[in-house]
């Protein structure tokens, strides 16, 4: 289930920003990454019942920067600890993780479904700009 403080859609007006305001290109990231998400999930289970700590890192730290581009914080929180875990090569007692990680990426590939479904092109007044250069 989502925590309470995960939102229940994805941000628009960030996934906006991150494609320059380009809702195309944003839907188009949206369908590859549902398309890739599951697929990347499946390794990094694998990786862990291999012992393949390269391939489990490298897949953890993918996983995490998916999240972290569509502002998932749970997502990216879980995937951090399992990229650390894998880089220390420390994947014994990881499968509560990888499974924590797995329902958090169902609840966030559902958000962004629909997103990609939504008619998401920014307003008239729309801030775009990231927060870096806002500030």
């Amino acid at each position: 289930r989502l925590s309470a403080n995960e939102p229940m859609d994805i941000d628009s007006k960030l996934a906006l920003s991150r494609t320059g305001g380009d809702a195309e290109l944003a839907r188009e990231l949206a369908t590859m990454l549902l398309d890739e998400a599951p697929r990347l999930l499946a390794n990094l289970r694998g990786a862990l019942e291999k012992g393949d700590a390269a391939t489990f890192t490298r897949t953890a730290h993918t996983l995490k920067g998916q999240s972290d581009h569509w502002g998932w914080t749970r997502a990216f929180e879980i995937a951090k600890t399992l990229e650390q875990r894998g880089k220390a090569g420390s994947l014994a007692e990881v499968s509560h993780e990888v499974a924590e990680l797995e329902r958090a990426f169902t609840d966030f590939l559902a958000a962004v479904r629909r997103f990609a479904a939504a008619d998401c092109r920014p307003g008239p007044d729309a801030d775009l700009r990231s927060d870096v250069e806002r500030n």
